[in-house]
């Protein structure tokens, strides 16, 4: 197995040695909650609580407070219902705040609900992610009234100012480039020793949990065994209990010792679901069975069986990102998942089922929430599809009107088959893991390869309904309740003029938005009247720059020749436009900073070159760094 380095960065000061953005965070903390809340006082308060009433008052002021601002809270203490009512599945779809009609959806939850006094007090919490807002999840632990030890293993950064002592925080550090620590999951403990295990595929911050599609599931609550029990007591039908232990011990970290106890200690006996989880590591034999995609094979392959139809039931992917495939359908997907997520109880002579891939397209993204501020991007890039693009032919727009989320993009991932009626399926995964090698796994030349930490649940019938599909639609059948699915049917493909959702479309109308702000600037300065022109000057100097505009398209199309300009100064600009891509490198951290360098360097230039450096630094810039937004 590759070694792992795990830092425990527990209430370390040191922020240079960790993965911290205090500014950034806090700004988005701040719109989120309204600036008028001074969180830190509120929060020194409640930790300072030592009952359970005084907590619970502090947290009725903070959402009085909340809801004057214009936020919408959910009324504690009532989660206990909802909970009630999603049996037997307890999937849950995230709350859009954009979008009113999910407020009062059966299906819908909010954070502070996950934390609800009326499921029990919480005296402990593990949190295992990707990326945390250790001062949003507090105030979400307020909002509920919950104060809590807490301990959070988190893959990329973890934003704080401060740190209460309550709070232990470390890194997972995986001696790959390729690798992340993507999972996310919850583990709550009562005060009656008893546990819950939540499982997500929301980072742990606000914008994952405003305005974007998120799928999380929630276990019953899980009481401790008898003292006299053995660990393997209280199994679940599913094997969930023995699958969790396994993937907590995977981490071997002393400080999720008494975590992988309290699993133990529980009493699963009422879990109805699979855990289906992925580990860094290279695998053989039977070890690979508890992992990846050999994991969902091993579980559908026992315990799921499809009608004997015509034809074959489509499998249906659907994820946020993309990882690199291989350069043909078949590299990897026909040879390993399509015969993994094939897989039934008895043998199928019906031939391969259709491959369908679920992913936003730019036409989506257009009309979803995020567009106006660009505040979701996916790091999918336009580079990476270049190299698989015959997976054109697979994809299929994020459509979801029926539950109010068609403007929320998709955070979730999941994957299925369904019946060609459109009116069931056989097995449901909800999972962290993107269609990737990293996050499911791949055969390579030493074994069964996994690179990533990925979590999430399998729904099989057999263990939930009793029955071999999940009914997806009404048909006036109250004993089996409908399963939800996050996206509308049938599938919508991309129309003609549309393609993948990729970073390059983000990062081209920040940059546009951007160099405007910078050209606003020069204009705004005395540098402006000294490029004033006369009408017949402006009129040439058009023609002109329409000229010039054909030419930069010329390198756009990465030509290699070079640009001969009738100006002199246009022709040293283009000799610069490589030197201006290596120091966006250096200043990538640093926009203002940049931007004062362009202003500096544009005052260099006539207006006329200024118009074509305009045109082409967002090619230079993509072309620079693709990756310098880091999005999950």
């Amino acid at each position: 197995m590759k070694q792992m380095n795990i830092q425990n960065n527990n209430r370390t000061k040191n922020k240079n040695q960790q993965n911290i953005s205090n500014h950034q965070n806090s700004c988005s903390r701040n719109k989120s909650l309204g600036t008028s809340i001074n969180m830190n006082s509120i929060m020194n308060i409640f930790q300072a609580c030592n009952s359970q009433k005084s907590r619970k008052k502090i947290s009725e002021k903070a959402i009085k407070m909340m809801r004057k601002l214009g936020h919408t809270i959910v009324q504690p203490g009532e989660f206990a219902i909802k909970y009630d009512y999603s049996a037997p599945y307890h999937l849950f779809l995230t709350r859009i705040e954009n979008s009113k009609e999910t407020y009062k959806q059966e299906f819908s939850i909010t954070f502070p609900e996950i934390l609800d006094c009326s499921l029990g007090e919480i005296v402990y919490s593990l949190h295992l992610n990707f990326i945390v807002d250790v001062e949003w999840l507090c105030w979400q632990y307020l909002l509920a009234g919950q104060c809590t030890d807490m301990t959070i293993l988190y893959g990329d950064k973890a934003y704080y100012q401060t740190l209460f002592n309550n709070i232990t925080i470390i890194k997972v550090n995986i001696e790959t480039g390729f690798s992340c620590h993507h999972t996310k999951i919850m583990i709550l403990r009562y005060k009656d020793d008893g546990i819950r295990v939540i499982v997500s595929t929301a980072n742990l911050r606000s914008t994952d949990w405003e305005n974007v599609t998120q799928g999380l599931w929630i276990s019953p609550h899980l009481p401790r065994l008898p003292e006299s029990a053995n660990p393997s007591d209280g199994e679940s039908p599913t094997g969930f209990k023995k699958d969790l232990e396994r993937y907590l011990s995977k981490y071997e970290q002393p400080t999720l010792t008494h975590w992988i106890c309290a699993v133990q200690m529980a009493d699963f006996s009422k879990v109805n679901v699979f855990l289906i989880a992925s580990v860094p590591g290279i695998y053989q034999n039977n070890e690979a069975n508890f992992w990846g995609y050999k994991k969902l094979a091993h579980v559908l392959s026992r315990h799921v069986t499809l009608p004997s139809d015509v034809f074959p039931w489509p499998i249906v992917a659907q994820s946020s990102s993309i990882g690199k495939l291989g350069s043909s359908f078949e590299s990897w997907l026909l040879k390993d998942i399509i015969p993994c997520m094939s897989r039934e109880s008895t043998e199928s002579t019906k031939g391969q089922p259709e491959f369908k891939f679920i992913y936003p397209s730019i036409q989506n993204y257009k009309q979803s929430f995020h567009y106006k501020n660009l505040s979701w991007c996916s790091p999918y890039s336009a580079e990476a599809h270049s190299k698989q693009q015959w997976l054109d032919l697979y994809l299929h727009q994020w459509k979801a009107k029926r539950t109010e989320r068609d403007r929320a993009m998709p955070h979730i991932k999941s994957y299925t088959r369904i019946s060609p009626d459109l009116k069931s399926i056989p097995w449901f995964v909800l999972t962290s893991a993107n269609l990737s090698k990293a996050a499911w796994g791949s055969i390579k030349r030493h074994g069964y390869s996994i690179e990533n930490y990925e979590a999430g649940i399998i729904f099989v019938p057999k263990f939930i309904t009793k029955t071999t599909t999940f009914p997806i639609v009404n048909e006036n059948d109250p004993v089996v309740p409908i399963f939800p699915i996050p996206y509308d049917l049938p599938l919508s493909q991309y129309e003609w003029n549309d393609g993948p959702f990729v970073i390059e479309f983000c990062n081209s109308l920040r940059w546009t938005k951007w160099l405007s702000s910078t050209e606003k600037i020069l204009f705004e300065e005395k540098y402006t009247k000294q490029m004033e022109v006369s009408d017949e000057e402006e009129t040439q100097e058009s023609n002109n720059l329409s000229k010039k505009n054909k030419i930069s398209n010329n390198l756009s199309k990465k030509s290699s020749r070079r640009i001969k300009s009738e100006d002199q100064r246009s022709d040293v600009a283009f000799q610069n436009l490589e030197t201006y891509a290596s120091v966006l490198k250096d200043k990538r951290n640093d926009e203002t900073d940049f931007g004062n360098f362009v202003v500096q360097k544009l005052r260099n230039y006539d207006k006329l070159t200024q118009s074509i450096i305009r045109n082409e630094i967002i090619t230079i810039f993509l072309n620079a760094d693709r990756n310098i937004y880091n999005v999950s």
